[in-house]
């Protein structure tokens, strides 16, 4: 869902998809999730945003995001963003999220909390 839009480098990260594994949370936070891209050589992507798609979730009281966050041109984390100040607890049901909007604000994003 997170890659459903077209913008700079969504192939490559479509192709990266097909073998990226989660290897586990940030720093043991549950509201970042890390991936690692399995095959070597995949394509890297170009993008123009270190958090090329967000979306948000519905009905979140506070506001809650979710960021897919690029590094090097392969796909690296997931970010639940809680606006209320707390840590997240794990990935919002798909049901709950919205469709996707591209960032291309800048030339580059912020990477997730302390990375």
């Amino acid at each position: 869902m997170l890659l459903a839009e077209n913008f700079p480098g969504s192939d490559e990260l479509r192709a990266e998809a097909r073998t990226v594994r989660v290897t586990g949370f940030w720093e043991d936070r549950p509201s970042i999730v890390l991936l690692e891209v399995m095959d070597p050589g995949a394509p890297r992507a170009n993008v123009v945003h270190a958090a090329p798609e967000e979306t948000k979730v519905h009905d979140a009281d506070p506001p809650r995001e979710l960021l897919l966050f690029v590094k090097d041109g392969l796909l690296d984390s997931i970010e639940l963003v809680d606006y209320s100040g707390n840590d997240a607890v794990g990935l919002p049901d798909i049901g709950a999220v919205e469709p996707p909007t591209v960032n291309s604000a800048g030339t580059s994003g912020p990477a997730p909390r302390g990375r």
